[in-house]
């Protein structure tokens, strides 16, 4: 079914029940009801969606691979140069990603989630965060105290 067809159907409804109102002493569903906004919000979205299906995929060249914005499919792939190992398979489905045998990608859904996901991916766990001032933090959240390094050592 198409985008047109949707908000059409939603315009159907809302006629629908215009009408029923229109004959009955109390009306079901009275007009201030958000119901009524339905057609508009249809047509409001579906806007945004041909937006953003419009828009030119972007591609992120990395070592082993390429990373693409799929705004036609609504997708983040990983394209991959060279099958991945046993091991990276399972971090990518820990990520939220699964095998595309369509478009031969690995993917999730275009979301700021699936983003951050890639950039967690590509941080290495091995890096220890730096923070700038503990003992700030530790001040204004006395519970954190006990479970930060003695300072002394």
């Amino acid at each position: 079914m198409q985008e047109k067809e949707k908000v059409e159907i939603v315009q159907k409804a809302v006629d629908f029940i215009t009408d029923f109102n229109a004959q009955c002493k109390k009306p079901v569903i009275t007009p201030r009801n958000r119901f009524f906004q339905l057609p508009e919000m249809a047509r409001q979205a579906r806007l945004k969606l041909q937006e953003i299906r419009e828009r030119e995929n972007r591609e992120l060249k990395f070592e082993g691979g390429t990373l693409v914005w799929n705004y036609e499919a609504d997708r983040l792939q990983i394209l991959f140069d060279s099958i991945p190992d046993d091991q990276k398979r399972k971090e990518l489905k820990s990520y939220g990603f699964k095998w595309s045998p369509r478009y031969q990608a690995w993917q999730r859904q275009l979301t700021q989630n699936a983003v951050y996901a890639v950039k967690q991916k590509s941080v290495e766990p091995s890096k220890p965060i730096k923070h700038e001032r503990p003992i700030e933090i530790c001040s204004r959240f006395p519970l954190l105290r006990r479970d930060m390094p003695d300072q002394h050592e």
